[in-house]
């Protein structure tokens, strides 16, 4: 997307409810070597470890960010902002959109408990990955996978600590287990 950052935000983490559900979120984020994964709701620096070393040690360049005041930082951020929601414009628009401008920068932001009415127009665009219930993180790697393409995901980091080498029928005996090489 002519070299945009991209950021996300993940809305009210709670912590005993959402661990692995932010968690995912920010893998997901990582996988696509987003900028910044912030976060708001409770301060968790388990998850801010968990999501930090996995990024470190697999090549994404993903800095790890709590937000204390999250709907402020919205109104001010300075970029495109993106609210990934069943409530939007379908996903394909947005894109379509997005690309047309000259972006330098792009939030996408995804809740976790209900998103306060305001965000909804705080946002540039509300944008649906499909009008059925289902998750911030498949809506994330939907809205990513399109708009960024797959390249990415393939993409190795020479200078990563882990590397995944795959092959279409599995793993070789000479390989080690579950294809994970370190440096």
């Amino acid at each position: 997307m002519n070299g945009a950052k991209i950021d996300v935000l993940r809305l009210g983490h709670r912590i005993e409810r959402d661990k692995r559900l932010s968690t995912h979120v920010g893998l997901s984020s990582a996988l696509f070597n987003v900028e910044n994964w912030y976060y708001s709701g409770e301060h968790d620096e388990h998850l801010e470890e968990s999501i930090s070393s996995v990024a470190k040690r697999w090549g994404a360049p993903t800095k790890v960010v709590f937000l204390e005041s999250p709907y402020k930082f919205i109104r001010h951020y300075s970029g495109t902002t993106v609210h990934l929601t069943m409530y939007g414009a379908p996903h394909k628009e947005v894109i379509t959109e997005l690309r047309e401008e000259n972006l330098n920068r792009v939030l996408i932001i995804v809740g976790g408990p209900k998103v306060p009415g305001h965000v909804y127009g705080d946002v540039d665009y509300n944008c649906a990955v499909g009008y059925f219930p289902h998750s911030e993180v498949s809506a994330l790697a939907i809205f990513l996978y399109e708009l960024l393409g797959d390249e990415i995901i393939y993409a190795k980091d020479p200078n990563a600590e882990m590397k995944l080498q795959g092959g279409e029928k599995g793993w070789g005996k000479k390989q080690k287990r579950r294809g994970l090489k370190s440096n």
